[in-house]
């Protein structure tokens, strides 16, 4: 979301050669879901960012509660024409920092995106958990769709075009490395629910769209992060934990709009543009490098159950956090066994009440 440009975007890496991530490999197991049921955000799992500092982007809202509810199952970020806290929009942004992090795995998400002409800017991406102590771009940053960009807007395109971007590194004779990928879809994307798949491991990411209308579908984003080789390589950034972010901005370089009079899509005092989300998930195969944590268990669904059949997740008492040892024994972070108990290999999430939780593999 910080700072993306599509054209002139530093091409530090290769990938174009080399078969995509699958997203319908089975050994994808959920780890961590949110389908946003209820009458409000689960604030145990999401914050509500509060701010007017144009994202680093000049962009035009103030952030604030008022721009986020969950209603009919899915949450609903708005953008309001309205004057509040020295700015002339509203809007929506939630994220899932200190709360639920994750390196790894297989993102999915539904969601209909707002019409952006002109002057919206709806995205669901994913920032580094370490932005407090190294600051950006070093944290990294992984887009995993925007819309609303001023190509989209010039070409009158805007409700088919989108793109999956990344940053990484450091500021250096005022550049860092950035990559960015878009498309223009063969229908438009703005009229109702769509489906987006994000795979990444330990040597891509890759981020399609639609796979339920077309599962054979090509990536429209595809980036290598196996090379270590260089301060600027993708291996040495994108191998850590992230969080979720999701937002609907209002102007910003973004859109090329950066006045609130351009922003012909909230044309009026009190005209509304929303993204509804329906669900977001996260899977995980116990690939090299996975990690996940969560003070929320297994999100919404408020269960430490098993994701293999036959299987079982636990919940004790206290306030240490189990794990596993290969060959099936639990133990505490203390290093006591917790006796009598055996598991198979699988991948688990155990929940201690009052306490974190960790997602462990037993091989």
């Amino acid at each position: 979301m910080n700072k993306i440009l599509l054209t002139g975007a530093l091409m530090l890496c290769a990938g174009a050669t080399m078969m995509a991530a699958d997203p319908n490999d089975p050994s994808y197991k959920l780890v961590w879901q949110e389908n946003f049921n209820g009458e409000s955000l689960n604030t145990e799992a999401w914050n509500i960012e509060v701010n007017g500092d144009g994202g680093g982007n000049q962009e035009l809202q103030y952030y604030s509660k008022r721009g986020v509810k969950v209603a009919d199952g899915n949450l609903v970020l708005t953008a309001k024409r309205e004057d509040y806290s020295g700015r002339q929009f509203t809007s929506g942004r939630v994220n899932t920092r200190d709360k639920m992090f994750f390196t790894h795995g297989k993102i999915e998400f539904r969601a209909w995106m707002p019409e952006t002409a002109n002057g919206i800017w709806p995205a669901v991406w994913a920032l580094g958990q370490a932005y407090a102590k190294t600051g950006w771009p070093r944290c990294s940053e992984i887009d995993f769709v925007e819309m609303g960009n001023a190509y989209g807007i010039s070409h009158n395109i805007q409700d088919r075009y989108f793109n999956g971007a990344c940053h990484w590194g450091f500021y250096k004779n005022g550049n860092y490395p950035s990559y960015a990928n878009a498309v223009t879809a063969p229908y438009s994307m703005q009229d109702g629910y769509h489906n987006w798949t994000v795979v990444w491991d330990n040597k891509e990411i890759a981020m399609y769209y639609d796979l339920d209308k077309d599962p054979n579908r090509a990536p429209y984003y595809k980036m290598t992060i196996s090379d270590t080789n260089g301060d600027w390589a993708t291996g040495n950034y994108f191998h850590q934990p992230v969080f979720l972010v999701m937002n609907v901005a209002v102007g910003g370089r973004f859109t090329g709009i950066l006045n609130a009079s351009g922003i012909t899509a909230l044309p009026n005092t009190d005209d509304t543009r929303s993204m509804k989300v329906d669900y977001i998930k996260i899977y995980q195969n116990g690939g090299e490098g996975d990690t996940f944590f969560s003070t929320n268990g297994a999100g919404d669904t408020g269960s430490a159950d098993a994701l293999e059949a036959g299987s079982k997740g636990f919940e004790m008492d206290g306030n240490s956090v189990l794990f596993f040892e290969e060959g099936g024994k639990v133990y505490t972070l203390s290093g006591q066994e917790i006796s009598g108990i055996s598991l198979p290999a699988g991948l688990y999430i155990v929940k201690a009440r009052g306490c974190k939780a960790e997602k462990v593999i037993v091989k």
